[in-house]
C-alpha cells in the first residue's frame, strides 16, 4: 500500500529555515564526507505556539515528520515493512493490523502521538550500512525523536501511542549499547503507562492493545536491566506473577489478534505459548532471576537459581524446536533466556 500524504503548509510553519547560501555549507560534523545534509532544516524542535494549539501541532508535525521520513529516502511501507519484518519478530506485541487501520486513518486525520510512533519506526529501521551518511543521520533522528516524545509528554495526555514510541527509542538505546539511557526511558514509558491506564488487567477476553504495551514495557525494563551499569537503580514495573494473564499473540501471517482469554504466566511447562507469550514467560524467568540475585544469603541465591535453570533448559528446548534455525519466531524468547543464563552464571559466581 503506497502512502501519500497531501502539504498541509510549509515547512516554514515547523521551523525556520536556512538562507540559501547557508544551506550549501557543511557542518562540522559533515566535512569529512562534505554532503549536505537532508534533514538539517527539518530537524527543529516546534514553536511554543504549535506545542501550545493541539489541532495545530497534528498538523505541522505530520507535515514535518513525512518530510523528515521522505528526507532519510525512505517511505512509510518500507518502514513498516522492516520493522515487522524485522525487529517486530523479536517481542511482536505490536498489531500489525491494527497500525494499518490507524495508518489509514493518519492520511485523513492526523495526530501528533501517530506522528511520533512514525518517525520512531523510522528510526528503528534505518539501517546503517546504507550510506557514508547514516551515521549522521542517525544521530540527528535519535535527537528528533527523543526530544518529540519528551515535548509531547507535556501538552499531551498520556497514550499507548507515546508509550509505544518511548518503547521504539528505548529499543534503538540498547541496540547501540547505551543500556542506562535505554533504562531511562524505558522507566519513563512505566511511568507514562501508569499514566494512561494500559497497566491494568483487562476487564474483558480479547485484545488489548494496553496490555500488550505494558508487558512489552515489563520486559524490556528488564532486558535493559541486567546490563546497566547502575543495579541498585530498583525496578519501576512490579513483579512478574505467575497468575499474570500473558499477552496475546498477533498472527503476523494473517494480521488478526485472538478474541479469548490468554493463559498466566506460570508453570512455564503447561501453558502452550506463542512468540510473544513465550517471550513474557522467560521475561518471567528473567525477573526471578533478578529477585534471586539480590538475596542477602548466598545459599538461598543459588538455590533458588539451581530451581530456574531447569525451567529455563525446558524453555530452551520448546523454543529453539520451533525455531529449527530460523530468524524469527521465538527469537525473542531465546535471546532473554539467554540473558537468563548469563545472569544466573554471574550471580554464582559472585556468591
Amino acid at each position: 500500500m503506497r502512502t501519500s500524504f497531501q502539504p498541509v503548509g510549509t515547512v516554514s510553519d515547523v521551523a525556520p529555515q536556512s538562507s540559501p547560501a547557508k544551506a550549501k555549507q557543511c557542518l562540522p560534523e559533515e566535512t569529512e564526507h562534505c554532503y549536505e545534509n537532508p534533514l538539517r532544516a527539518q530537524l527543529q524542535t516546534f514553536s511554543i505556539d504549535a506545542l501550545l494549539n493541539p489541532v495545530a501541532l497534528n498538523t505541522t508535525s505530520t507535515l514535518a515528520i513525512i518530510q523528515i521520513i521522505e528526507a532519510s529516502g525512505r517511505s512509510i511501507d518500507d518502514i513498516s515493512f522492516r520493522y515487522f519484518q524485522g525487529i517486530h519478530l523479536w517481542v511482536p506485541f505490536f498489531c500489525p493490523g491494527r497500525f494499518r487501520k490507524h495508518l489509514t486513518q493518519y492520511q485523513s486525520q492526523p495526530t501528533a502521538k501517530f506522528s511520533l510512533l512514525l518517525l520512531c519506526m523510522c528510526l528503528l529501521t534505518c539501517d546503517p550500512s546504507e550510506d557514508q551518511r547514516s551515521s549522521f543521520l542517525h544521530t540527528k533522528l535519535y535527537l528528533y525523536a527523543k526530544t518529540f516524545f519528551t515535548q509531547l509528554q507535556v501538552v499531551l495526555p498520556a497514550s499507548a501511542q507515546v508509550v509505544q514510541a518511548g518503547i521504539f527509542i528505548s529499543i534503538y538505546e540498547y541496540a547501540h549499547g547505551e543500556a542506562d539511557k535505554a533504562l531511562m526511558t524505558i522507566d519513563n514509558c512505566a511511568r507514562l503507562a501508569y499514566k494512561a491506564g494500559i497497566h491494568w488487567k483487562p476487564a474483558s477476553p480479547g485484545w488489548s492493545e494496553g496490555w500488550n504495551t505494558w508487558w512489552a514495557v515489563r520486559i524490556f525494563e528488564r532486558i535493559f536491566y541486567c546490563e546497566t551499569s547502575f543495579p541498585e537503580v530498583p525496578l519501576v514495573t512490579p513483579s512478574l506473577e505467575g497468575e499474570d494473564v500473558l499477552p496475546h499473540e498477533v498472527d503476523v501471517d494473517k494480521w488478526k489478534q485472538r478474541m479469548d482469554w490468554s493463559d498466566p504466566v506460570a508453570p512455564v511447562r503447561v501453558v502452550s505459548s506463542g512468540c510473544l507469550a513465550r517471550a513474557a514467560q522467560a521475561g518471567y524467568l528473567l525477573d526471578r532471576v533478578i529477585k534471586a540475585t539480590r538475596s542477602t544469603s548466598a545459599s538461598d541465591c543459588v538455590a533458588a537459581l539451581i530451581k530456574l535453570d531447569s525451567e529455563l533448559q525446558f524453555l530452551l528446548s520448546i523454543t529453539m524446536d520451533k525455531c529449527h534455525g530460523r530468524r524469527g519466531g521465538h527469537c525473542g524468547a531465546i535471546g532473554i533466556s539467554i540473558r537468563f543464563d548469563v545472569a544466573a552464571v554471574s550471580s554464582k559466581i559472585s556468591c
